[in-house]
C-alpha cells in the first residue's frame, strides 16, 4: 500500500491580503481571535501546513478539516509534559491509537503572530505517520480552532484566509470580494461542523461527497458502479500496484451545469462503517471524499453557518 494511501486513510478518521494585527495573547484557550486572521500555508504532498513553535520546538502543524479537534500534538516528536491517557482513538484504516491529554502547554505560537499560553487540557497521540510527509510535523490544527469563521481556501496563493462569521459579514458577504464566483454548493454538517457534505453527481449516479483538507481524494465504488462508470468513460483507471488503484473521474458534476475533473483518487471498494458512523452517513449509497485533487483546482470559500461552499476561480 502506498504510503499517501496509508495517510489519506488515517486522516479520514479523526476539514495575505487583508491582513489583521494578531489578536492579543490568549491564555488557556487555543481558540482563533480576530476579525479577519491570514495563515501562510505549506503544501506539501497534497497537505497544507501551518508553520509554528510548540513550547520553544519549531514545525508545522497539519490544517485538517477532517479534525475535529482544536489542536492536537504529535508526542512522537514533541517533548511534552507528562500526561494521561485518556482513552483509545481510532483512525478510518481500522487502526487505534492512545490519547493523551496534558495539563498544561506553556506556548504555542504560529506563523502569523498568534501566540497562546497555559493552555489547558490539550491532546496529544503519535502523529509519527505524518511524520512521512513532513519530518517536522509537531501536530494539527482541527476546525474546532476556527469554527464561526468562514473560511478561504487558495492553494495557489498559499493561504488561508479566515473571516469571523457576523451578522454584518452575513449581509456584505465580503469574503468573496475580489472572486468570480464559478458555482455555490449547497452543504451540510451532520456529526462536526468541519465534516462538510454535498450532494453531488458522477456519471448520472448521486454522490454524497465530502471536502477535507486531510487527504488528496477518495472514492468508494462498489462493482456495479465501477462498472458503470467504466463503460460511460467517467472512470479512468490510472495506476495498479499492490492492489491499489488511483483513477481519474470526468465529467463530476458539482451542481447542475458545472462540472470538473478529479485526478489521482484512491479507489476502494468497500465503505468505511467507522468512518460513515463518524461522519453521520446512513442510507447513501454512493460515497466520494475530495481534498487535493478538488481544492487544489479552485479557490473555495467553506461558510459552514450558512451551508455554502463556493467555488471560485483560481487567481
Amino acid at each position: 500500500m502506498r504510503l499517501q494511501k496509508k495517510i489519506s486513510a488515517l486522516l479520514l478518521g479523526m476539514c495575505l491580503a487583508s491582513f489583521t494585527a494578531p489578536a492579543p495573547v490568549q491564555l488557556h484557550t487555543f481558540q482563533l481571535q480576530g476579525d479577519v486572521q491570514v495563515f501562510p500555508l505549506y503544501l506539501i504532498n497534497a497537505f497544507p501546513f501551518i508553520e509554528g513553535k510548540v513550547n520553544g520546538q519549531k514545525g508545522k502543524l497539519m490544517f485538517d478539516t477532517g479534525n475535529a479537534h482544536t489542536l492536537s500534538l504529535n508526542n512522537h516528536l514533541l517533548k511534552l509534559p507528562s500526561g494521561k491517557v485518556k482513552g483509545q482513538g481510532f483512525v478510518a484504516s481500522g487502526q487505534t491509537f492512545t490519547r493523551m491529554l496534558h495539563d498544561t502547554i506553556a506556548s504555542v505560537s504560529l506563523a502569523n503572530g498568534l501566540a497562546y499560553r497555559n493552555l489547558l487540557q490539550i491532546e496529544s497521540n503519535s502523529f509519527d505517520f505524518l511524520e512521512g510527509i513532513t519530518p517536522d510535523c509537531i501536530g494539527q490544527i482541527g476546525f474546532g480552532y476556527v469554527e464561526g469563521y468562514v473560511l478561504k481556501l487558495d492553494y495557489t496563493q498559499r493561504r488561508l484566509t479566515c473571516y469571523r462569521q457576523t451578522p454584518a459579514r452575513q449581509a456584505s458577504r465580503d469574503y468573496l470580494r475580489g472572486e468570480r464566483v464559478l458555482a455555490v454548493l449547497d452543504i451540510e454538517t451532520r456529526k462536526h461542523p468541519g465534516n462538510v457534505l454535498a450532494k453531488i453527481r458522477v456519471g448520472g449516479i448521486s454522490f454524497i461527497c465530502g471536502f477535507d483538507t486531510g487527504q488528496q481524494g477518495t472514492a468508494y465504488l462498489d462493482t456495479a458502479t465501477r462498472h458503470h462508470l467504466l463503460a460511460q468513460g467517467v472512470l479512468v483507471p490510472l495506476t495498479e500496484q499492490d492492489g491499489d488503484t488511483t483513477c481519474t473521474l470526468r465529467a463530476v458534476e458539482l451542481v447542475r451545469g458545472f462540472k470538473v475533473d478529479l485526478h489521482a483518487l484512491d479507489v476502494l471498494s468497500q465503505r468505511n462503517k467507522p468512518l460513515d458512523a463518524a461522519l453521520g452517513l446512513t442510507d447513501e449509497p454512493h460515497e466520494l471524499h475530495l481534498g487535493y485533487a478538488f481544492l487544489s483546482q479552485f479557490t473555495t470559500v467553506w461558510d459552514a453557518q450558512a451551508g455554502k461552499l463556493y467555488v471560485c476561480a483560481p487567481r
